[in-house]
C-alpha cells in the first residue's frame, strides 16, 4: 500500500484463497467517517476507489428509487449500488473524476475504470505468474514481486521529447496505463 497516497485510513481485502487482493489508502473527503473505509465490500461486490463522483447525490436518489438500500453517505458506497444496477455502463452516468476496480464475488470477475477527462491515473501490469497487478502510480507496481522494471526506450524517447506519454505506454515495459474512460 502506498502511505502517501492517503492520510486518513488504510485497508486490505483478500479472497479466501487469497489470490485477490485489494489494498486502499483513504484521503477522507466526502463522509470522513468510518463508513467509507476502504476497500468497501457491499453484498457481492468489493471496491477500491479514488476520486469523487460529482453528481453522486443525484445518482444515489435515482438508485433509491430502483429499491437500492445504503448504510452510508459516501459516494463509493453509490459507486458499488450502481455497479449493481448498470454493470460497466455505470461509467456513462459518472460526472467526477476517478479510477476503480470492483471485484464481483459471486463472479469472479474484477473490472478497472477510469475517468473520461483521465484526471486519476490508474496502471496495470502482468506478472511473470500471469496475474493481474494494478496501482495509482507506478511506483506500486515496481514493487510487486513478478514485475521486471525495465526501460521502455520508446517511453523514456516520448517523455524526454513530449514532456509526457500519450497512449498506454509507460517507461517501463510491461506496465501500461489505462487509457481515460476505459473500462478494463
Amino acid at each position: 500500500i502506498q502511505a502517501h497516497r492517503g492520510p486518513d485510513d488504510s485497508g486490505l481485502w483478500a479472497n479466501a484463497s487469497g489470490k485477490i487482493i485489494l489494498g486502499h489508502r483513504r484521503l477522507s473527503i466526502i463522509d470522513t467517517s468510518a463508513a467509507g473505509h476502504q476497500p468497501m465490500e457491499i453484498g457481492s461486490h468489493v471496491i477500491t476507489y479514488n476520486g469523487e463522483i460529482y453528481n453522486y447525490p443525484e445518482l444515489r436518489s435515482e438508485l433509491q428509487n430502483l429499491g437500492h438500500r445504503f448504510t452510508s453517505t459516501t459516494d463509493t458506497e453509490v459507486l458499488v449500488h450502481g455497479y449493481e444496477e448498470y454493470q460497466e455502463n455505470v461509467v456513462d452516468k459518472l460526472n467526477g473524476m476517478y479510477a476503480f476496480a470492483i471485484y464481483n464475488l459471486k463472479t469472479n470477475k474484477l473490472i478497472l475504470a477510469r475517468d473520461h477527462a483521465g484526471i486519476k491515473p490508474l496502471y496495470f501490469a502482468s506478472t511473470k505468474k500471469g496475474d493481474l497487478a494494478f496501482a495509482s502510480e507506478v511506483k506500486g507496481l515496481l514493487q510487486v514481486e513478478g514485475i521486471d522494471p525495465q526501460c521502455d526506450p520508446v517511453g523514456l524517447k516520448r517523455i524526454l521529447s513530449l514532456g509526457y506519454i500519450p497512449g498506454d505506454k509507460t517507461m517501463f515495459k510491461g506496465i501500461h496505463k489505462l487509457r481515460p474512460g476505459t473500462v478494463l
